[in-house]
């Protein structure tokens, strides 16, 4: 994976780890960055359980993952 430099590539991201078709998409972001770490918040509409609120943290030198919530 690759630096990840801006807030435009975090969303990016995310938005590619929802690529299907009938998969709900997410929205409503709000990303930071602290240190070395991206923290991106967004919302999923999901058609069983409403409204979700996720949270990932991503290394800004690596792209990778760090967490999910």
């Amino acid at each position: 994976m690759a630096k990840v430099k801006d807030a435009g590539a975090v969303e990016r991201m995310i938005r590619l780890s929802y690529p299907g078709i009938m998969e709900p998409k997410p929205f409503n972001f709000n990303i930071t960055k602290q240190g070395y770490t991206w923290i991106a918040k967004y919302s999923i509409l999901s058609p069983l359980m409403g409204v979700e609120e996720h949270e990932r943290h991503i290394n800004a030198n690596t792209g990778e993952v760090k967490m999910i919530r």
